[in-house]
């Protein structure tokens, strides 16, 4: 399936190493566009937040229709074009709530030491959820062989 970074599907041989890079530069962007949508709901400013999702919706598919009009449409493009609206965005988020966002050093040992008495928690549960589920197919493989494994494997894939 895989030979030399290029990852062969049915319509054709796309390089992997393109999209892996455009993601890994979109996904923070992406990431930080999702903060400041949940800080606007937080904050109870759904307009806010609405209008965000529709300006950046409108500017997306304004910047995928310029791609694929150019012929320069391609996956790692379009991720980056997905990037590029979300840090358009971010960036008259931050320039426009640039009042109500304070920083302060003294504070912050404090407000990571009461978070962290949840959140460690959180984190735990999180770590044990992940270690559970994908030690599963292990647990079988080493009990049963790798058949059972298989087997396993597509029962659960068959619930969902």
């Amino acid at each position: 399936m895989q030979s030399g970074g290029r990852l062969r599907i049915p319509l054709g041989e796309v390089q992997v190493a393109p999209v892996m890079m455009a993601l890994a530069l979109a996904a923070p962007l992406l990431l930080f566009k999702e903060m400041f949508r949940r800080v606007c709901f937080a904050q109870l400013m759904v307009r806010s937040a609405v209008i965000i999702d529709f300006a950046l919706g409108v500017l997306q598919v304004a910047l995928l229709v310029m791609l694929e009009r150019s012929h320069h449409l391609s996956a790692s493009t379009g991720m980056l074009a997905v990037g590029a609206s979300c840090m358009l965005l971010a960036c008259g988020w931050l320039f426009r709530y640039r009042g109500d966002l304070v920083f302060n050093a003294c504070e912050m040992r404090e407000v990571l030491t009461k978070n962290w008495h949840l959140g460690r928690w959180i984190f735990g549960s999180q770590i044990l959820w992940a270690l559970s589920l994908y030690s599963y197919p292990w647990l079988v493989s080493s009990m049963h062989g790798v058949d059972a494994a298989g087997v396993w494997a597509a029962c659960l894939a068959s619930m969902h």
